[in-house]
């Protein structure tokens, strides 16, 4: 008995299909280890460097930890809080005196990639992110990859006053 390609063909689609949506989630967990926080993350150019602002629920959440990921899935720069504060904002590689660097970044990293920007918040919210090409980040706008202001280019007041929730 011979099976039709055409059988052969949509089962390798649909097996190809669930693999790599099953990979992608295997990625999200083993990259997250905690669940996306409802916030949003805005990424923006400031003299040169990659400025990172969260707008969060509550005023009582503020940023634990952050990392820039390469688009290896490397971690390219890593920070933690070293105390309670309401920091909200950040510059990455130059970090706020609250911030202690735990992987200091390389001198320079290849903008014309995409990069992630993950941000631990308090009060077990979980994870912001922000996926974001360096290279089309702009001085006066924020690039927010989330909720439904995905993909837009907010100017600070519209940043200011997204709903995070």
């Amino acid at each position: 008995m011979t099976i039709p390609w055409r059988t052969v063909l949509v089962t390798a689609l649909v097996v190809a299909v669930g693999a790599a949506t099953i990979v992608g989630w295997i990625r999200f967990i083993q990259t997250s280890g905690v669940p996306v926080t409802r916030g949003r993350v805005g990424v923006q150019l400031y003299d040169g460097d990659i400025f990172v602002r969260v707008q969060t629920c509550s005023q009582e959440q503020v940023v634990e930890r952050a990392q820039l990921v390469g688009p290896d899935d490397a971690v390219l720069w890593d920070v933690e809080a070293r105390r309670s504060t309401s920091l909200r904002s950040f510059t990455v590689g130059r970090p706020h005196e609250a911030l202690e660097e735990t992987i200091h970044l390389a001198p320079s990293i290849d903008r014309s990639k995409q990069h992630l920007i993950r941000v631990w918040l308090s009060e077990s919210e979980g994870l912001a992110v922000n996926e974001f090409l360096p290279d089309t980040l702009d001085d006066n706008l924020w690039d927010v990859t989330a909720g439904p202001s995905a993909g837009d280019r907010l100017t600070d007041v519209e940043f200011l006053n997204l709903d995070a929730c």
